[in-house]
């Protein structure tokens, strides 16, 4: 089930990436040559965590095969008066199966992120993703950290780079998993960004031939 949300955003004739801010409609022109167009699927994406529950997540893979975006539609973390400690983080695990074109492999190369947060003084706010391969031993921590006094909608981005590459064509599965997480004794909230009414996290992929 698709949230109202992406509903309207598809009715009105935009993709997923078609409709992106301008900072994040990066080609991988800059990074690498891609497959063929068409030559990459994604083939399912299953997903779990009290961040993502059923039916609150979509995604699309751009035609240029270098983003991934992620739209949530529930992933919120905040503390403050008598908020339960159990919402002060939230997490969603995801596991992408791709057909990739025999000779190529890729990686993640940048991660963008879009939200909306609100911090008071001495709070703090993290988005942190790990990715890994299914199969690899190797993994990779992205983290981005907010310091109050703060309240904003918010683009981000990690560019350091995951380091690891995916085995050599065939179906792969990467995994990723994402957080968002307040502390401090003050309010903090990190929610969906005000204008789209979600949050957006974006996979930037860097292929290369092997």
């Amino acid at each position: 089930m698709r949230s109202s949300s992406i509903i309207s955003l598809l009715a009105s004739g935009l993709s997923l990436v078609s409709a992106l801010p301008s900072d994040f409609r990066i080609t991988h022109a800059t990074r690498s040559a891609p497959p063929p167009r068409g030559a990459v699927r994604i083939r399912s994406i299953t997903y779990g965590g009290n961040g993502c529950p059923q039916g609150s997540l979509d995604w699309q893979l751009s035609d240029d095969q270098g983003i991934i975006p992620l739209i949530f539609d529930d992933f919120v973390a905040y503390t403050g008066g008598d908020a339960p400690t159990t919402e002060r983080r939230k997490f969603c695990q995801l596991n992408i199966a791709l057909d990739i074109p025999a000779g190529y492999s890729f990686s993640i190369w940048q991660t963008g992120y879009l939200g909306y947060v609100a911090l008071d003084p001495g709070t703090t706010g993290t988005l942190s993703t790990l990715y890994y391969f299914s199969g690899e031993q190797n993994q990779n921590e992205h983290k981005t950290v907010f310091r109050g006094p703060l309240n904003k909608d918010y683009t981000a981005f990690n560019t350091e780079p995951m380091g690891i590459y995916s085995p050599c064509g065939g179906e792969v599965l990467l995994n990723v998993r994402s957080s968002v997480a307040v502390s401090g004794s003050g309010n903090a909230l990190m929610t969906n960004d005000k204008q789209s009414n979600n949050f957006r996290q974006f996979l930037y992929l860097d292929w290369r031939n092997c």
